[in-house]
């Protein structure tokens, strides 16, 4: 984890990518030409996977958001790092902080 997912507990973040994978393997099922066969399955498939929908983006966000974060919290502390990029990132890192919790 990053600059900004270690504020969550651990569980949370599990929690919540478990969330995002069961999105993910939803989708597949949803492709699966019998399980587009079987309409009740299939609805209620789609029914959950539309429940998780703004979850997993938000979770995928906030991974890149923490990625981001992340380089730019190394940049801005790594001796040697062009001093250019470092004032950016460090510009920058505050945003994507900001942008995390929102």
């Amino acid at each position: 984890m990053g600059v900004i997912l270690d504020k969550f507990q651990p569980s949370v973040i599990a929690k919540l990518r478990s969330l995002r994978l069961e999105f993910a393997e939803l989708g597949r099922q949803l492709e699966d030409p019998e399980v587009a066969a079987d309409h009740r399955k299939a609805r209620t498939l789609a029914v959950r996977r539309a429940g998780l929908e703004s979850i997993a983006a938000r979770v995928g966000r906030l991974e890149d958001l923490d990625r981001d974060a992340t380089e730019y919290s190394t940049l801005t502390t790594t001796p040697g790092a062009d001093k250019e990029l470092a004032e950016m990132a460090k510009e920058e890192l505050p945003r994507v902080e900001r942008e995390a919790v929102e």
